[in-house]
């Protein structure tokens, strides 16, 4: 079969008229390409992410960490630092050497928002970090942070034995009153009234007819049960000034409540009362907190720190 060719002969183009070109949309066509390219005008970019590093040097052992500037702005102990025209203004860098890493620890992570880790069972290094990281959260004027930290606490001493050197940490920090000394006193004093043979040796039980003198019977005891040290450590307790007769206070009163005082850490918490204008960021406790007065009301914020 034979093909016919056809030619194809197109219409010539038609000339395209475009449409008149009006000032609002001209504007519109300058304003995409600007957010397409970038230019002078883009606007300022709202995350922490891009703003100033500031470097913070923690503890005898200088070490740094560099942490976002408008995160630390949220203590106001850091706003402090970082807002007085001070040199640590100036150069965006913080020297803290009488504080602990292993306590800062807690706070770098607090300020990205990461939650208070656990605290490992039976590791009392790590409850103590979480101490240290407590009195460095009431340093820094960080409320959240200390009744996150409380929980944690709180937690660890309901499925432990209570260590006599905790309270001696809590005195050589110089923490004399507060929160969580309360807490640890009244769990000290707890299990002591309810696990004795944890920290000091029981009389063992004799027959009256094995020969022993009743010397012999009340200098025999039985220290299978007491934690190594953990005699020591309650007598260094007990001959302390300032923790003796709290703590013998506290074990007559638990005898009558027979309350476990780690059930109910929130007794605990630290009341955040940041009134408006109160830039130092000062807390009272719940019961102090008197809002009305005079037919006024104060104004309360929350906080995130």
């Amino acid at each position: 079969m034979a093909l016919v060719q056809q030619d194809f002969n197109p219409q010539p183009d038609t000339e395209l008229v475009p449409s008149p070109v009006t000032s609002d949309s001209a504007e519109r066509q300058t304003d995409i390409q600007e957010e397409v390219s970038g230019s002078e005008n883009d606007y300022e970019p709202r995350s922490f992410t891009a703003g100033p590093i500031v470097t913070v040097i923690v503890g005898s052992k200088r070490k740094i960490y560099t942490l976002h500037r408008s995160l630390l702005l949220k203590s106001p102990f850091f706003a402090g630092c970082l807002t007085s025209g001070m040199r640590e203004q100036q150069d965006n860098e913080i020297v803290l050497p009488e504080d602990q890493c292993r306590g800062f620890d807690f706070v770098a992570d607090w300020i990205y928002n990461e939650p208070v880790r656990d605290i490992t069972r039976g590791e009392t290094q790590d409850f103590h970090s979480a101490i240290l990281a407590y009195v460095l959260a009431d340093k820094y004027c960080m409320p959240a942070l200390q009744n996150a930290l409380i929980d944690k606490l709180a937690e660890y001493m309901l499925h432990s034995y209570f260590n006599p050197d905790s309270i001696l940490l809590l005195a050589k920090l110089g923490v004399e009153a507060g929160p969580l000394h309360d807490l640890m006193i009244a769990q000290f004093a707890y299990d002591l009234v309810n696990y004795p043979s944890t920290y000091y040796p029981r009389p063992v039980d004799r027959h009256s007819d094995s020969g022993n003198s009743e010397d012999d019977v009340l200098s025999d005891l039985d220290d299978g049960d007491t934690r190594p040290g953990w005699l020591e450590a309650l007598e260094q307790v007990l001959t302390h000034p300032g923790l003796s007769t709290k703590l013998l206070r506290k074990v007559a009163k638990t005898k009558k409540l027979r309350e476990n005082p780690a059930e109910y850490p929130e007794k605990h918490h630290v009341a955040i009362d940041l009134v408006l204008g109160n830039s130092r960021g000062q807390k009272r406790k719940a019961d102090e907190l008197n809002i009305a007065s005079n037919g006024g009301r104060e104004e309360l914020s929350n906080v995130d720190i």
